[in-house]
This record gives C-alpha cells, sequence and structure tokens, in this order.
C-alpha cells in the first residue's frame, strides 16, 4: 500500500535530496523498480513504487528542479552509475544489491563507491543492506513436494508435437487405519521438480523413503504414456486412482441444493453481533466462522469447545447455529485437527504429555509456529490423537450439529519423516492424516484448506488453491517468480477434482472483495467467498456486494458447480494475467483478468 508522504522515513529522504547540491548537469533521481524483479524487498516497508510516487511529488513540490525517474534494468543501473547527470540513486530492495551475472557483488559495490566519490548519492532505505545479490536468472526451476503438489503427474509437450505423461498408480482401497496391518500398501510420498539449465531441462521425480541397511523397497507402479495429451492423461489418472467419488455422495440432497445456491461468507464477530446480523444474509448462506475457538485462534488445539468466553456460551452457540440450520443456511464452523498448540497447551495436550508428538529422524519433536502461535506436529496414528479428532467431530455432529466440518490444513500439510512408535512405518505420517479425513467424512461433510488428490474423495470443500494467481497479495503472484512470457494457467486440480468437490478461495485469508478477485473466481471455475464482519453488515455498500456475489451464485456459478471442465485456454498479457476462456458443464466464461480493455472474437472486453 502506498504509504502517507508525511510519513517519517518517506519525509527524511525527501528533505535529504532536497538539501544535496544538486547542479544544472547533476539533477537526475533514480528509484530501482528492475522489471521483472521483486514487487517489494525485505525489512522495508515500501515497494518501489511507493518511493517512486512520494518523491516525484516531492520534487514536484520543490519546483521540478529534481527529476525522479524508475531505474527499471541493471543496464539502466550502470548507465544511471556512470552519469554526471545523476544526482542520486535509491535501492528500496533490503538486503539485496541489484549485481549483473558478470560481476561479483564486490566489483558492484566498487562501482557505487566510485559513483559517490564523483559527486553522486546511494540511498539504502530498508534493512541490512548489501548482504546479497539479486541477480536476474538465466534458468529457472521449481520443486513442490507431493503431497502438497496437487497430484504425482507430469505431463511433457515439445515443441515438435511431442507428448510424455508420467504419474503413478496407488490408490486407497482400504479403510481408514488399515495401513497399520500392511504398510507396504500406505501412500508413498515424494517429490516433483523441473528446472532448466545451460545443457537443456530437467525433471526429477523421487519418492521419501526410510529404509535400514539390507532392506529393499518397491516404487508405486508408474505409468509412462507418450503421445497422450494432458486431458487424456489426467483422465486415466484419476480413474486408476479411484478418485470417483461425486460431490452428490458425499451429501444429502437437501444440503448439495443449498452448498450450490451459498456464497461462503466468513462472518467475524461477537456472537451477539453475529445474532444481530442473521437476518441480513442471503438465503441460503454458507456461514463460516473461527472466532469462536476456546483459547482463540490457534490456540490450546486440539480442543475447540467451549466457545471463548468472548464470544458468548456454548448454550447460546448451539442455539444461533440450530437457527441458522432451521432458517435454510449452511453452518460450517473452523477446525484445526492438525497440530497441538502449547503456550498455553489445551487440556487434551496436557493430559496426554508429549507422547502424540511425531518424531523427526533426530528423535526430536517437530515445532510449528504460525504467526506467533506455537506447538507441534502430532502422529495421527497416535490414540490420544485420535481420541481427540473424535471428540471435536462429536461435539460438532452432536452437541452443536454443523452441516459442513472445516478442518484446515487437512489438504495443505506436506509430508514428514515420523519416528513416533505410534506410527507403523516413518513414512506414515500423511497416511495417517488420510485416514482420519476418510474415517470423519463417513460421518459429516468436511472441509478443508488447499487440497490434493489423496484427499478429493473425503472432503467436499476445497479452500485455497489459488493464492499465486489472484491479485489479493500481489507478492504472492506467479509473476514475481516466473516471467509471464514462460507461463499459463492450468486446470489441473479442476480436470482431477471439480466434479468431485466444491473448489473456492482460501476460507481466512482470499475472498471475493473486488472485481479483480471476482474476475479471477470466476474464470477458475471456483465457488464465491466473502469475508464481512457482522457489524458491519447492514452498511449498504456491503449489502449491495454481497447481494452481488449471492446473483451471481444463484444464476451463474451453483448451476456448474460439479460439472467438468470442457475447455480452458488461458491467454496471458505482457505486464499482466489476460485472458482466460474456459467451458464448466454448460457455462462458457470469457474474463478479462486486467484492467485494460481487450479485444475478443466476441468484442471488446
Amino acid at each position: 500500500l502506498t504509504k502517507p508522504d508525511s510519513d517519517p522515513l518517506l519525509s527524511a529522504v525527501a528533505a535529504t535530496l532536497d538539501s544535496l547540491p544538486a547542479t544544472a548537469q547533476r539533477r537526475r533521481v533514480g528509484v530501482l523498480a528492475l522489471q521483472p524483479g521483486p514487487t517489494a524487498g525485505n525489512f522495508t516497508t515500501y515497494a518501489p513504487a511507493d518511493w517512486l510516487g512520494a518523491l516525484s511529488r516531492s520534487a514536484a513540490a520543490m519546483g521540478g528542479t529534481i527529476v525522479v525517474e524508475s531505474v527499471d534494468t541493471l543496464a539502466a543501473l550502470d548507465a544511471a552509475l556512470a552519469s554526471d547527470e545523476t544526482l542520486a540513486l535509491l535501492n528500496p530492495y533490503g538486503e539485496w544489491l541489484p549485481v549483473p551475472l558478470e560481476r561479483t557483488m564486490d566489483q558492484q559495490i566498487d562501482r557505487l563507491v566510485a559513483f559517490m566519490e564523483g559527486g553522486g548519492h546511494w540511498f539504502e532505505v530498508a534493512g541490512y543492506p548489501f548482504h546479497a545479490a539479486l541477480r536476474p536468472a538465466q534458468f529457472y526451476d521449481c520443486s513442490v513436494p507431493y503431497p502438497a503438489a496437487f497430484a504425482d503427474f507430469v505431463h511433457l509437450r515439445g515443441t515438435g508435437g511431442g507428448q510424455l505423461a508420467i504419474y503413478r498408480r496407488q490408490p486407497r482401497a482400504w479403510e481408514p487405519w488399515a495401513g497399520a496391518q500392511d504398510p507396504a500398501q500406505i501412500l508413498a510420498p515424494g517429490r516433483l521438480a523441473c528446472g532448466g539449465e545451460a545443457e537443456g531441462g530437467w525433471l526429477q521425480r523421487g519418492f521419501g523413503i526410510y529404509l535400514h541397511p539390507g532392506d529393499s523397497w518397491t516404487t508405486p507402479p508408474t505409468r509412462i504414456a507418450p503421445n497422450l495429451s494432458a486431458e487424456a492423461a489426467l483422465a486415466d489418472y484419476a480413474q486408476i486412482n479411484q478418485l470417483t467419488r461425486p460431490l452428490a455422495d458425499k451429501m444429502d440432497a437437501a444440503t448439495w441444493a443449498k452448498m450450490r445456491d451459498s456464497v461462503l461468507v466468513y462472518l467475524a464477530g461477537t456472537l451477539a453481533e453475529k445474532e444481530a446480523a442473521t437476518p441480513l444474509l442471503p438465503l441460503p448462506t454458507l456461514v463460516h466462522f473461527a472466532d469462536y475457538l476456546k483459547g482463540g485462534f490457534d490456540k490450546e488445539y486440539p480442543d475447540h469447545l467451549p466457545p471463548h468466553p468472548r464470544f458468548g456460551t456454548q448454550a447460546e452457540f448451539a442455539r444461533w447455529c440450530a437457527e441458522l440450520r432451521a432458517m435454510g443456511h449452511l453452518v460450517s464452523p473452523y477446525t484445526n485437527p492438525t497440530w497441538w498448540c502449547d503456550e498455553p497447551p489445551g487440556p487434551s495436550f496436557i493430559a496426554a504429555g508429549r507422547d502424540p508428538l511425531l518424531l523427526n529422524r533426530d528423535g526430536r519433536p517437530n515445532r510449528e509456529l504460525y504467526g506467533t502461535n506455537p506447538g507441534w506436529t502430532i502422529t495421527f496414528w497416535h490414540p490420544a490423537v485420535r481420541a481427540a479428532n473424535e471428540e471435536t467431530r462429536r461435539q460438532f455432529t452432536q452437541d452443536i450439529p454443523v452441516d459442513i466440518l472445516f478442518q484446515d490444513q487437512c489438504g495443505a500439510r506436506s509430508w514428514h519423516y515420523d519416528l513416533n512408535p505410534a506410527s507403523p512405518t516413518p513414512t506414515a505420517y500423511i497416511e495417517g492424516l488420510l485416514s482420519m479425513v476418510d474415517e470423519d467424512a463417513r460421518v459429516v461433510p468436511l472441509g478443508t484448506e488447499s487440497g490434493w488428490d489423496g484427499v478429493v474423495n473425503g472432503e467436499v470443500l476445497l479452500a485455497g488453491l489459488s493464492w499465486r494467481l489472484t491479485s489479493h497479495r500481489p507478492e504472492r503472484h506467479y509473476s514475481q517468480a516466473y516471467d509471464r512470457s514462460t507461463w499459463r494457467t492450468y486446470p489441473l486440480a479442476q480436470r482431477l477434482a471439480r466434479e468431485n468437490c466444491v473448489l473456492m478461495m482460501h476460507d481466512l485469508g482470499q475472498f471475493c472483495e473486488d472485481d479483480a478477485t471476482l474476475a479471477q473466481c470466476l474464470s477458475l471455475g471456483f465457488s464465491l467467498s466473502w469475508r464481512v464482519g457482522a457489524a458491519a453488515l447492514d452498511r449498504p455498500g456491503a449489502q449491495a456486494w454481497l447481494g452481488w456475489l449471492d446473483r451471481l451464485q444463484k444464476s451463474v456459478v451453483g448451476p456448474s458447480l460439479a460439472q467438468p471442465v470442457h475447455a480452458f485456454e488461458h491467454t496471458p498479457g505482457t505486464n499482466d494475467d489476460g485472458l482466460l476462456a474456459a467451458t464448466y458443464g454448460d457455462l462458457e466464461l470469457v474474463v478479462n483478468l486486467s484492467d485494460a480493455p481487450r479485444a475478443t472474437p466476441a468484442g471488446e472486453l
């Protein structure tokens, strides 16, 4: 966000520039804003655009003596350092100093010294300068574990038209927790990686195994399919791995009908505020919330109830949930069964002690930290962990019945080695998580964060598959890691899971909050969602936006949910996300993903 020009740091830099001895020759001030480059540096409050805007306004106020301009390439930086017209250069990248490939860090600093000795000025305006070189990427690479990669699937298409698909066959066709009886059958985690180098491109596909000297191990069967399109290969992948359970089989017909028509609304506030706002919700709404949690967010897990005293009593909470359901809404509270928090620990953690904690290969528990909230990775196989999860499931099916139990991180966690004695093998961590999901899904419909193919048959809702594709967090966008000319969006998750799960943005931190994010949701075939404070829901702007989302959900989005992807084509723009055309069932969409007008065969968007 652009900071006010009255901010002390911006003001101090502007005042310093104003005091410099500008001459008729030295009057140019450059702000490093490399294209393509990082949106912002490390340990800094301001992005390059903030500095450009603030200093340009300051220069104008000085009467135009100084000219502020963007330095957007390394060649332009070299030219500015060598120019007698450059009064000052400002580096907003924090730890990073931009350095060409052919130069060392020391050689680049020598150029800065020569520039300053010759009368120029160099500003470092963020933390820990000269810590690391920011260099242009010669070759890209990508590496991701499976899970959390959505599928153990790779498809290559050559410039000459040849195609090759590589993917595993490892269906889960046994009862929850049966992997303890046959460890050889449990899901083998892995890793996918690809990249380029001077000699050409490379691809790696590995497995996470744990063997003692003299042991043997057999990989899951792998299918190598030449001349098979990505679409055909994904259809085969879904069949041989039995990703075939449709949404309509995971909930009763009435719940499914409501879910199609419901915007997920994260309704923030106390119970009293939620109750006051309830009449303002369109019917039906999928009502989601986390502020009831016993110890607060990411506190005291695995214990979720009774509600925090600031929220309301358990009896009041139960009454409100029952009223929502009686009105025709769907209720989906946030829970997180995947880690145990301390500082302070909850009652279940105190009672069980540290025995349920996952043990790394060094025999020590695995520490986790989310924000300022610490805790520990757990062993899903441990009796205390299973008992704690069963109690949460019982509470939200008997004490306070809900429609969809949201279990955070079940679709987002990567794999760990686990040497806890309760785990049947050191590689059974993910199999334990999947057993928990499968067991719970037989009792109550489930939602989770992100998602991958292992949870597709158990979950009804996958929330958060678009972190790096939307404008919500520009610094996370794929264009910050890879030039837009090198990638395009492809519907792998949609082709594998759209007929099995409802897909949407993240349930806590990413919503349809403006036209840009709404356009992304529509293009990706997502169900719609929004976050609003209950106390603010009566404001005209809030009512208008929620009403618009509700109308789109009921008339456009809902009828296409659980329908297959028939067509999908993303055409990136030069400096923006471009155009995306897709067909989901009978719904045909052409979505402009930028603010710039675009011409299509049907006319201008």
